[in-house]
């Protein structure tokens, strides 16, 4: 009988300090003028840090929740005895898809977004990161270069990084109209001197002095379904003289967002 008892109790005190990621997300939306959804997961032990996670295309703000690569995040921090953050995984769902913040939704993003999820947070906030896929990947990239001060560190996976019209693939046209919004009937000049707000080759020549100093982690596989590994890797060669604090990982495997590297992501983050 104690025999049982002893076990149970042990039973009983894993299971009090091991909770479940659904029992510890809390799922919302909010309905202004630019709607959107957000589950915000809190740590076993407490924190003062957040990541923000922005999905790329297939998934929402559950990505945190129901993606096999989130859990293999928290698989190593756990290994590593690294104590979770609290972790922001957000959706624009009125925006379609593929959505990425461009100024106004970023300028949102910033403003009201983040307050008002930040409300739900039951501690003082030392430090925020933020993770995007594909491509929110890229809207890393516009949080990094134009509100480094919001952020300690900045990861980018797989990052939409590329050219408009550099490709005959409609991926490509649904990025660049997403992102910049032009009527159909803009002349190629004008396409281009708008997407020139969000290019980051164009950005990073005239990166802020705190850019400059914030860690970014990118991470990208050798042959892109998307081709977006020649954008990024004229980037990194752009890079090699501007001499940004970028940590690069080159995934050798094809494909987009596949085999990443989830243990140098988890200890960077």
């Amino acid at each position: 009988m104690k025999l049982i008892i002893a076990v149970l109790l042990s039973i009983c005190a894993s299971q009090s300090f091991s909770s479940t990621v659904e029992s510890r997300s809390n799922c919302s939306k909010f309905d202004g003028d630019i709607p959107f959804a957000w589950c915000l997961t809190s740590p076993e032990m407490p924190s003062s840090k957040v990541i923000y996670v922005l999905h790329g295309m297939g998934h929402d703000e559950h990505i945190w929740i129901k993606d096999p690569e989130s859990k293999d995040i928290r698989d190593e921090w756990a290994n590593n005895e690294i104590n979770e953050p609290w972790v922001i995984a957000i959706d624009f769902p009125d925006e379609g898809t593929p959505w990425a913040l461009d100024d106004n939704l970023r300028e949102f993003f910033v403003n009201t977004l983040m307050p008002t999820v930040e409300k739900s947070i039951q501690s003082k906030i030392t430090s925020r990161s933020v993770l995007g896929y594909s491509m929110n990947g890229f809207s890393v990239f516009q949080l990094w270069f134009k509100n480094p001060e919001l952020f300690e560190k900045f990861a980018a996976l797989c990052p939409a990084v590329t050219k408009p019209k550099n490709k005959n693939s409609e991926i490509f046209d649904e990025i660049f109209d997403s992102l910049v919004k032009n009527s159909p009937f803009d002349t190629p000049e004008i396409r281009s001197s708008v997407w020139n707000k969000y290019d980051p080759m164009v950005l990073a020549p005239n990166a802020y002095a705190l850019t400059k100093l914030r860690p970014f982690l990118l991470n990208y596989n050798q042959n892109d379904d998307y081709n977006f590994n020649s954008g990024t890797e004229k980037f990194l060669e752009l890079n090699s003289k501007l001499e940004l604090n970028i940590s690069t990982i080159m995934t050798k495997e094809s494909g987009h967002c596949e085999n990443l590297d989830l243990k140098a992501l988890s200890k960077f983050l």
